[in-house]
């Protein structure tokens, strides 16, 4: 079932951004993450992402951790709408929404997730980003962002 979830939101996600020309392999993340609920995630990891040049983005992260005490993989597929697009310098802010599976050897678990986030506009070629949200619990994630 987790197969077909995640296969479905990959498809969903990433599929209609690379027809888009202007989209490209832009960024790499590297970030600590938690999730409180029931079962509390926490990990850390790295994802890619498409960047277009307007206000939309595509990325997919995989990162490791415990699961109800557990280790633990969990896989992201979010898309972000930028909603402070043209600033140059300063704090940005996006929305984004996307599935998540996180999986241990105890229980596999399929979340959608609602997410807003602050980065710090580039000024080079990386930048810092906090993010909270819900993804079966409340989502937590901070992390640094390498930009092409």
């Amino acid at each position: 079932m987790w197969f077909k979830t995640l296969s479905a939101g990959l498809v969903l996600l990433i599929w209609p951004a690379t027809m888009v020309r202007c989209q490209e392999i832009s960024r790499v993340d590297l970030f600590a993450q938690g999730v409180v609920a029931d079962r509390d995630f926490w990990g850390v990891g790295a994802g890619l992402g498409l960047k277009g040049k307007g206000r939309t983005a595509v990325r997919a992260a995989m990162s490791g951790g415990t699961f109800g005490h557990r280790g633990a993989v969990r896989a992201e597929i979010l898309a972000d709408f930028r909603l402070t697009s043209r600033l140059k310098r300063g704090v940005g802010a996006y929305v984004g929404a996307g599935v998540a599976l996180t999986s241990s050897t105890a229980a596999t678990k399929e979340y959608i997730v609602l997410l807003v986030g602050l980065e710090a506009q580039r000024t080079g070629s990386r930048s810092w980003y906090w993010e909270v949200g819900v993804a079966g619990g409340w989502r937590f994630t901070a992390g640094y962002r390498f930009n092409r």
